[in-house]
């Protein structure tokens, strides 16, 4: 394959907005959050890093529930140029103070109602809303940093088999390259809307997010009830027109479930990984 990856994984984004502000970025079940909102809240969330941090070098550690809120936090982190782990609310306590006590973060952004204590960490929460993130985080005139592809992006950790899961840091390139591949090897389009039901603690969520976000596209993000509701999660499929899903097998047959429960045909969807 063509190596390219000359730019930040948020730069295709940044493009995106300037060219469809309205465009709806991100739709869940009470709340549509446009380009030009995630371009605003992402700046000032990027701004309010660089204050509580002291160099590139310092982590963050992203707590978050299914949401338009963990969006906003890596588009975040990423523009500041710090590296950031997500990990899932819905853990156990111990795996959160784990993972917190791994990474060491500067800073923890809270997404949802999770609690975890990091020493020397300063918390804050990321409201959901659009409206109240853009208040919460109201830095427009901001000066953010230069970002290259080399730098750290994000950091995945081990299940930990050994007993201690271990972080695996990644940089803005390998995922810009298979963004490029995937798009253009399957035709992906402003036009289609993508689902956010992978994991959030696993790297798979990075496609479910900057894929749609380099193209213009919208994610459709579901309620966390609706992921353990076959029918739920089929009727949420057919309403936002969801046309684009990265999916575990396990995840597939629920859907498959639902649909058949439902006497559905998802004529709008077009791929699943």
């Amino acid at each position: 394959l063509q190596y390219r990856a000359e730019q930040p994984i948020h730069q295709a984004f940044l493009q995106q907005a300037e060219r469809c502000p309205e465009a709806p970025a991100i739709i869940t079940a009470h709340r549509l959050c446009t380009y030009a909102q995630l371009a605003q809240i992402s700046q000032g969330i990027a701004a309010y890093l660089l204050e509580k941090t002291v160099n590139s070098d310092d982590r963050v550690l992203i707590v978050a529930e299914r949401g338009a809120a963990l969006v906003y936090a890596m588009l975040g982190c990423l523009r500041a140029g710090r590296a950031f782990s997500v990990a899932d609310a819905a853990y156990p306590a111990a795996r959160l103070q784990q993972l917190a006590s791994s990474l060491a973060p500067r800073v923890v952004l809270r997404c949802g109602q999770a609690h975890v204590e990091a020493a020397d960490a300063c918390v804050v929460t990321v409201p959901q809303d659009p409206v109240e993130a853009l208040h919460a985080f109201d830095r427009p005139t901001a000066q953010l940093p230069a970002v290259s592809a080399g730098q750290p992006a994000y950091i995945t950790f081990t299940s930990g088999s050994t007993g201690e899961p271990k972080a695996i840091v990644t940089h803005h390139a390998p995922l810009v390259h298979f963004i490029d591949w995937h798009v253009h090897q399957h035709g992906l389009t402003q036009a289609d809307t993508f689902s956010l039901l992978s994991g959030l603690g696993h790297d798979p969520v990075y496609r479910d997010v900057f894929t749609p976000l380099s193209l213009g596209a919208s994610i459709a993000c579901p309620a966390q009830a609706s992921l353990t509701d076959p029918a739920q999660l089929a009727s949420w499929i057919a309403l936002h027109r969801v046309s684009v899903i990265h999916l575990t097998p396990p995840l597939g047959k629920l859907i498959e479930t639902g649909a058949q429960l439902q006497g559905q045909l998802f004529r709008q969807l077009r791929y699943l990984f």
